[in-house]
């Protein structure tokens, strides 16, 4: 048994050499390949394009007509889209009346979902109901807080083009 595994071992031995040896003979038609391959090569570099000379441009701030680097023509701009952003939604019931026509008469606070209803009155008459954070007025105020003496309302806006402020505004409750 241990002579037939030594010859096994041999044998492959003898298997993978012949299989190797013949592998280094046989290379001359690649060789001679490689070489016709290089002498009928030729490359054709193309030339790099001329360089064309760019025109100087001076920058002036009356070239465009406005100056981009002043706060002012940007904050403008920014309130011109908010105010087309404004024109294209659907206002809020409660946006088209200024803060100053409403009067506050109370809260009602539902016990099953502990949401707030604000009551408030508008100067025609009209009562209206209003939930925390819903936007009111005509100056993109949001209802902050409300307690038994008044409801407070933070308005943010640039009216005058000038930077943002934020006014905080209170509805005081009617007597």
């Amino acid at each position: 048994m241990l002579l037939i595994n030594i010859n096994r071992n041999y044998i492959c031995m003898l298997l993978v050499s012949v299989v190797l040896a013949g592998c280094g003979k046989g290379t001359e038609d690649i060789n001679k390949f490689i070489e016709e391959t290089n002498t009928n090569l030729r490359l054709s570099i193309k030339p790099i394009p001329g360089y064309k000379p760019v025109e100087n441009f001076e920058y002036t701030g009356e070239t465009l007509g406005r100056d981009p680097f002043t706060r002012k023509d940007v904050i403008s701009i920014q309130a011109e889209i908010e105010k087309r952003q404004r024109e294209n939604r659907t206002l809020e019931p409660l946006e088209s009346y200024p803060i100053e026509s409403f009067t506050y008469l109370g809260f009602i606070v539902e016990p099953a979902t502990k949401n707030t209803k604000i009551i408030l009155q508008t100067s025609d008459g009209l009562i209206k109901y209003a939930k925390l954070n819903e936007k009111i007025g005509t100056n993109n105020g949001r209802i902050k807080s409300v307690n038994e003496a008044f409801v407070e309302i933070i308005e943010e806006g640039s009216p005058s083009g000038g930077d943002s402020e934020k006014k905080v505004l209170k509805i005081m409750k009617k007597e």
